[in-house]
């Protein structure tokens, strides 16, 4: 099948509601634990298990950041302040 032609038709489908992509991130609130400024990351829910360090975007202090993820869905999200 055509490239352009299977592009054209997944565009179709999705513009009269019929394609719907995988959608795997999804937005996550969440409170630093040293400035208490609310802020979000965002997760992929096809990794089961993931742990990562992001700075904090207001005090910008490292946060460990340990998520769990079973059928596309967060489960369980720790962030864990990391001493300095």
């Amino acid at each position: 099948m055509n490239k352009v032609f299977t592009i054209r038709a997944r565009l179709t489908k999705f513009l009269i509601g019929a394609y719907k992509p995988n959608l795997t991130m999804q937005e996550h609130k969440f409170y630093c634990p040293y400035c208490s400024v609310e802020s979000s990351t965002w997760i992929e829910t096809d990794k089961a298990k993931q742990q990562f360090i992001e700075d904090c975007i207001e005090c910008n202090n490292p946060l460990e950041m340990i998520i769990d993820c079973t059928y596309n869905k967060i489960v369980e999200v720790m962030i864990n302040p990391i001493a300095q």
